[in-house]
């Protein structure tokens, strides 16, 4: 695929990729409770103002992918690590580098603040394509979620 250009999201890119996270989140519904559109608006700039958007953009400028981090808490520990809250890249990108550049992008910035990186699959659509793409990313295979009453 054609080479994207991976940068920090800003404050100007919180509505552009609203209709991505709103698909990503339609994708996952079965999973989730409602989205509420508000609170991902305030969510999505608290996280830019972090410097933990990530944004896979194609030579003319368009927004192919996003990834967003958050800084988390091991339960019952002092040790921190960075994970995802938002990986979606466009079902037209799906076989560019974006999907791949952005993880890159997203090891690096855990690396240079010092903590391990905890990606999740949150949806049972395309799991063990997904596994095998975090593998190959030089992820670890740590277990699965499930659920009830969802």
């Amino acid at each position: 695929g054609s080479k994207m250009h991976i940068r920090m999201g800003t404050e100007e890119d919180v509505p552009k990729i609203m209709p991505m996270l709103v698909e990503f989140y339609k994708n996952i519904a079965m999973n989730s409770p409602p989205l509420d559109p508000e609170i991902l608006v305030n969510d999505m700039f608290a996280i830019v103002k972090d410097g933990l958007l990530l944004i896979a953009e194609t030579h003319d400028n368009k927004i192919a992918g996003l990834l967003s981090l958050v800084k988390g808490k091991f339960r019952h520990s002092s040790y921190e690590f960075i994970g995802d809250g938002d990986y979606y890249v466009a079902e037209k990108y799906r076989n560019s580098s974006a999907g791949v550049q952005l993880m890159k992008a997203a090891q690096v910035i855990a690396e240079e603040m010092g903590l391990p990186l905890l990606m999740s699959i949150v949806t049972g659509v395309d799991a063990k394509r997904k596994d095998a793409f975090y593998e190959r990313t030089g992820m670890k295979y740590m277990g699965g979620m499930f659920s009830r009453g969802m």
